[in-house]
């Protein structure tokens, strides 16, 4: 494994950014300790070259910068693999990797490199597998074709910096493997870096950092970048709701359904309170819309956790009438880590049974309460859900109702003519909905800013 590194400087290196470089470079190491290489481009396309053993010196980094005056730098701190252990290293078995225009610095694995050396028909003088990418590069000849490879016929794992030299653009690839985009809009030059840290924003200001998607790629030149993306998303996904029964996930549902997407419900039993009535409203709500639906029951798993009052034989009651705004504004009923815990077990399930995406019924109104219905609970897991499954799997997590408020939410469903009467929201596990409990008041009062008549409140 590795670290990557690559800059476009937009204006001449002097010796403040030659020093900021060299600290990130050398910072980098902390991933790989073995060897290590960096490529000097000037715009010319010449190309001069520094690598070594163990970890790079800060000032013969930065002596090598000044005098070399680059447009482009292409560096790599390796971590060896244990199946590519070379005892006496030579540069020719020490990234980066140049073959004719392209040179590229690869963390990764290249699992099919056997394949492709006799596919392409490549002599290497090396066994690191990474050496076979600029030659089959060579081959290809174009970025386009390059991401095409990448997601067609490329099998292992990558985070890639590299770049044609006669044609001048930096490029960045990456499936599941990590790597962010610093402009130094101070400096005005572009850094690309396997991990965050290694270009802080602390010390350097005015930098704007990118954490890049996984499975795309950018190409970067003077004063423009072209995006490619090496897996295809489906316009109309296959998708796994978390569905409660309530008014949150049966109205996501709706707003699914209307855009196009297949939608299977998951219920989760987690030995609450509300058990019985939940399941009922969701079987009802399958069956409205035509929909698969899967139960799980996590209840044993629950009942070790505990720490709730929604759970059944907890003595402490359920909060009532706290001002009604109060008992619906504040998590006085939380539920351990319950919609991580949900998520996790979804997305597993989504990734063994061929689903695009999961949905949930997080949203705005919630946020303010429930740490886990914040917008950026479910950005964050979107972005972690890559490393979380098999390569090239990716599973995105999607929240249809993530930025609305509840009357918003009801005001939605409404116009998407959901059977508001079949929905169970009530805390309690009665024949009725209990009126009190902070979902409850908040259902009531968003009907109410909206005009209408709850039809389980009547």
């Amino acid at each position: 494994m590795c670290s990557i590194f690559g800059v476009y400087l937009r204006e001449e290196l002097d010796d403040k950014k030659a020093s900021k470089i060299s600290k990130s470079f050398v910072d980098s190491s902390d991933r790989g300790r073995d060897s290590w290489g960096i490529y000097a481009i000037r715009e010319n396309g010449e190309v001069e070259v520094l690598k070594g053993i163990g970890t790079p010196d800060y000032d013969i980094v930065k002596d090598f910068l000044i005098r070399m005056k680059p447009k482009m730098i292409i560096g790599n701190n390796r971590a060896e693999p244990t199946t590519e252990y070379v005892p006496n290293k030579s540069p020719k078995d020490i990234q980066p990797f140049q073959y004719n225009d392209w040179i590229v610095s690869h963390n990764g694995v290249v699992a099919n490199d056997k394949e492709l050396i006799q596919k392409y028909g490549l002599i290497l003088d090396t066994n690191i597998d990474s050496a076979v990418l600029p030659r089959i590069f060579s081959r290809i000849g174009s970025y386009e074709g390059v991401s095409r490879f990448l997601s067609e016929e490329f099998r292992g794992s990558h985070a890639m910096v590299f770049t044609n030299v006669r044609r001048g653009e930096l490029c960045v690839s990456v499936d599941y493997k990590p790597a962010y985009i610093h402009n130094d809009f101070e400096n005005n030059y572009l850094v690309i870096t396997s991990l965050e840290r290694y270009y802080p924003r602390e010390i350097y200001s005015r930098v704007n950092t990118t954490y890049v998607e996984p499975y795309t790629m950018y190409c970067f030149s003077q004063d423009s970048f072209t995006k490619y993306n090496l897996l295809k998303t489906a316009e109309q996904m296959k998708v796994l709701m978390i569905a409660s029964g309530g008014l949150d996930s049966t109205v996501a549902t709706a707003k699914l359904l209307n855009e196009g997407h297949k939608v299977t419900l998951l219920h989760f039993n987690y030995h609450h309170k509300a058990e019985g009535p939940e399941l009922a409203a969701v079987k009802k709500i399958s069956e409205y819309y035509n929909l698969e639906l899967i139960t799980m029951d996590t209840s044993s798993m629950f009942k070790v956790i505990g720490g709730t009052n929604l759970l059944k034989g907890s003595k402490i009651p359920i909060t009532k009438d706290r001002g009604g705004i109060v008992g619906a504004e504040y998590a006085y009923e939380w539920v351990p880590a319950r919609n991580l815990v949900f998520i996790s077990v979804a997305v597993a399930l989504a990734e063994a049974n061929g689903f695009d995406a999961v949905g949930t019924g997080i949203n705005l109104e919630e946020s303010g309460a429930y740490p886990d219905n914040e917008m950026e609970f479910n950005i964050l897991l979107d972005r972690v859900l890559p490393l979380a499954t098999e390569p090239r799997r990716r599973i995105k997590l999607l929240m249809p109702v993530g930025n609305l408020m509840k009357h918003e939410i009801v005001k939605l469903g409404y116009e998407l003519k959901v059977p508001f009467e079949i929905t169970w929201s009530c805390y309690e596990g009665r024949k009725k909905h209990c009126g009190r409990c902070g979902p409850c008041f908040m259902r009531k009062k968003a009907f109410v800013i909206n005009g209408l008549k709850d039809p389980v409140m009547q």
